[in-house]
């Protein structure tokens, strides 16, 4: 017996004598049953028998069926009244032809198929009751989570602000290290009512939701101060000995547009750690997000971990560069900022509405995929909704060994991910390793 990816068992008259677990396995069905010892170099067994022209497949379930709700991962899943309480359950069992009921409800979890469908029997995922009833969600609540009120300005937050404004949590109870993607809060109803931005200067201002640059401040020089104003220079590049790939300079509050926020990279403190999100200063064509490793705080110059290029070797900070930073304690001024320390785990916030967070509805993301559908093909998603993840929505991966294709999704909704869906597609990958198929029908992709 076995479990794709999982393990593989050996009985001898209903004992079990071996099982290995750990294991990766190639396919979901084959034709060559091989039993003995073996090795990389010799795929036949030494001094035992090989079982040749068989078939072994995963066994066919027709319809399996998950209640977030009232489900139990104990149950068989044969039914309403039977259902699985998890997604994942009824993953490690669905195989070609399967249908998966999933009834209206909240699912917390990364789903990974353990078996993909064929051509004529693909596995559905189907939102039993339509579209958006079945939710998937990448976050934890802010409920679940213990939180304590600051005493004291015991992390360095600006001057003037009130502790007392600002909750923590320990946030690394769940496993996670990496800082959160979206950290948001619900109406009654479970839909977005903010997405609550992390701690950054100038503040999160958007009035013009193609223009979200527009509030960002407008760097003086990469190296250096320009020595020319190259809006008014007849050589627009005239700046060109100033940018830099790892350099910026800002030490002049900005003016335009009416209602920029006050500030520059001399008033601010050590930035050192903190995040550099900046437009390229040639044709603000790229986006770069770098991590700052220095910060001469007194000639309001930051220096970043990694080039900056408009192509190749063209530098790409400089003056016009339109930016932000982000993730430092000095920054977090403002209601309904956070901020995430990632030596101690914590995670700082100060709520929109005064009080404590675990009575606020606060969803925070800390898993990274939503349906991982790498290596398995004949997969059909269905009326799902998925949000709230570090990462993919979708995740789905063809390269050397990993096949998938004829993969469907189907009226979904992705919001609020890194990537709505991801297909990559390795280029060392051979003939049957292509991606093929796939399909994107009456969905959502949307908030990333």
């Amino acid at each position: 017996g076995y479990r794709i990816d999982e393990w593989v068992a050996v009985w001898l008259d209903d004992e079990q004598v071996r099982e290995v677990t750990g294991v990766d396995h190639e396919e979901s069905g084959g034709e060559i049953l091989q039993v003995g010892k073996t090795n990389r170099s010799i795929n036949v067994p030494s001094g035992t028998i090989r079982y040749d022209d068989v078939v072994f497949e995963i066994p066919a379930i027709a319809n399996i069926w998950v209640d977030g709700v009232h489900g139990d991962d104990n149950n068989d899943g044969t039914s309403a009244g039977r259902a699985f309480r998890t997604i994942q359950k009824a993953a490690d069992l669905a195989g070609p032809g399967t249908t998966v009921h999933i009834l209206p409800g909240l699912y917390r979890e990364t789903v990974r198929p353990a078996a993909g469908g064929t051509p004529g029997q693909p596995v559905l995922f189907l939102a039993e009751n339509g579209p958006g009833t079945a939710v998937v969600r990448g976050s934890e609540a802010a409920s679940s989570l213990e939180w304590t009120q600051l005493t004291a300005n015991s992390i360095g937050l600006p001057p003037g602000i009130d502790p007392g404004q600002i909750y923590f949590t320990d946030f690394s109870s769940w496993g996670s290290t990496a800082t959160p993607r979206f950290v948001v809060e619900l109406d009654g109803a479970g839909h977005v009512a903010a997405r609550l931005p992390l701690a950054h200067e100038p503040d999160w201002n958007v009035q013009k939701l193609w223009k979200q640059h527009e509030f960002w401040w407008a760097a003086d020089g990469g190296s250096a101060i320009a020595a020319c104003d190259p809006a008014t220079d007849p050589n627009s590049d005239c700046d060109l000995p100033s940018r830099s790939m790892t350099l910026l300079t800002d030490t002049r509050d900005d003016n335009l547009p009416a209602g920029v926020e006050g500030g520059n990279l001399t008033t601010l403190g050590d930035l050192t750690g903190a995040t550099l999100v900046a437009m390229d200063a040639y044709q603000g064509h790229y986006m770069y997000r770098r991590r700052i490793v220095s910060h001469d705080v007194a000639a309001g110059q930051v220096t970043v971990d990694e080039a900056c290029q408009h192509g190749t070797g063209v530098p790409g900070l400089g003056w016009g560069s339109k930016y932000f930073v982000e993730g430092a304690p000095q920054l977090l001024d403002t209601p309904g900022e956070w901020w995430y320390d990632s030596e101690s785990g914590r995670l700082y916030l100060w709520p929109r509405t005064p009080g404590n967070p675990g009575l606020e509805n606060v969803e925070i993301s800390w898993r990274e995929m939503g349906f991982d559908l790498s290596h398995r093909s004949y997969v059909t998603l269905d009326g799902l909704e998925i949000e709230f993840f570090n990462g993919n929505a979708i995740n789905q991966t063809n390269s050397v060994g990993s096949r998938s294709a004829g993969n469907v999704l189907r009226g979904m909704q992705m919001r609020y991910a890194n990537r709505g869906v991801y297909l990559n597609q390795g280029v060392g990958a051979g003939a049957e390793e292509i991606t093929a198929g796939f399909r994107l029908e009456g969905s959502e992709i949307g908030y990333m």
